[in-house]
C-alpha cells in the first residue's frame, strides 16, 4: 500500500510512492516535494526527490518543541502524508515543468572506451549505439553519487545491459555512460560500473555556478552527437549552457 513511510535516521523519513520507474509517480514525487517547500513545517530542512520516493529532512528538536509531540518523526510522517492526500484530492500539483536541455556528446573511440564492448554484447554496430542513445529525450530521475550526476531514462530497450562485472578505478569527468535501463553522466573523476560510450565537454556540476548542478529531477535531456574538433572546441569555452 502507498505511500509507505519510514524512518531512515532521528531527523529523516522517506516516503515511498511505488516500487516501479515510472513518470506518473516520479510526478508525484516532484509534486510532493514542490508542496513540502511551499508549506514547510517548522524544523524542515529539506527534501530529496529519487525515482519512486521522497526523503524528508528536518530538525527532530525543533519540531518537538515547535508542536509538542512526543514523537518528531511521527509527527513529521503524519504531515506529509497528509500533504501526501490533498495532492491526490487535487489531482495534480501547481509546480513548472522541468527544463529542457540538449547535451553535446562525442561518441568517437578515443572518448567511448567501452563501444567496442557495447557493440560486441548488443551485436550492432557504433553508428546504431549512436542512433538509439541520440533518438530520444530523458527524463532525469534523481541526482546522486557523486554531485551532480543524472540518473536518467528510459533507454531504448535495444541499449540494454547489465553493470559492469567489474568497475573500473577511474572514469573521467564528462564521460556518458549506459547499465540497465538507464543513463548517466559522470560529473567528476571517479570508480564507475557503468559501460561509457562517449564524453561531453559540459560542466555538469560547477561550485561557480548557482545552482552548482546544471541538472535537476523532471528536466529532459537530448544527446547530441558531436564531432571531435567541435568538442574541443566546446572544451575550449566556445559553448554556453542554456
Amino acid at each position: 500500500m502507498f505511500p509507505h513511510i519510514y524512518p531512515i535516521a532521528s531527523g529523516a523519513i522517506t516516503v515511498c510512492l511505488g516500487d516501479q520507474i515510472q513518470e506518473t509517480i516520479h510526478e508525484q514525487v516532484l509534486d510532493l516535494a514542490a508542496m513540502m517547500i511551499s508549506f514547510p513545517f517548522q524544523g524542515y530542512r529539506e527534501s530529496v526527490p529519487a525515482y519512486a520516493s521522497l526523503a524528508v529532512y528536518f530538525d527532530p528538536v525543533k519540531v518537538q518543541k515547535s508542536y509538542n509531540c512526543a514523537s518528531p518523526t511521527q509527527w513529521v510522517a503524519a504531515y506529509v502524508q497528509a500533504q501526501y492526500e490533498q495532492l491526490q484530492a487535487v489531482g495534480q500539483g501547481t509546480r513548472p515543468a522541468g527544463a529542457c536541455h540538449t547535451i553535446p556528446v562525442c561518441y568517437q573511440a578515443e572518448m567511448a572506451p567501452d563501444m567496442a564492448e557495447v557493440t560486441e554484447r548488443l551485436q550492432c554496430s557504433a553508428e546504431e549505439v549512436i542512433r538509439w542513445h541520440t533518438s530520444c529525450w530523458y527524463r532525469v530521475y534523481m541526482i546522486g553519487f557523486q554531485p551532480g550526476f543524472p540518473y536518467m531514462g528510459i533507454l531504448p530497450s535495444a541499449l540494454h545491459l547489465s553493470r559492469k562485472d567489474r568497475p573500473v578505478r577511474r572514469v573521467p569527468p564528462g564521460s556518458v555512460a549506459i547499465a540497465r535501463d538507464q543513463t548517466g553522466i559522470y560529473p567528476g573523476a571517479s570508480p564507475g560500473g557503468w559501460y561509457v560510450i562517449g564524453r561531453t565537454p559540459v560542466l555538469l556540476f560547477d561550485v561557480n555556478r548557482q545552482p552548482p548542478a546544471l541538472l535537476r529531477p523532471g528536466d529532459r535531456v537530448q544527446m547530441q552527437p558531436v564531432s571531435p574538433e567541435t568538442f574541443e572546441a566546446l572544451t575550449a569555452g566556445r559553448w554556453n549552457s542554456t
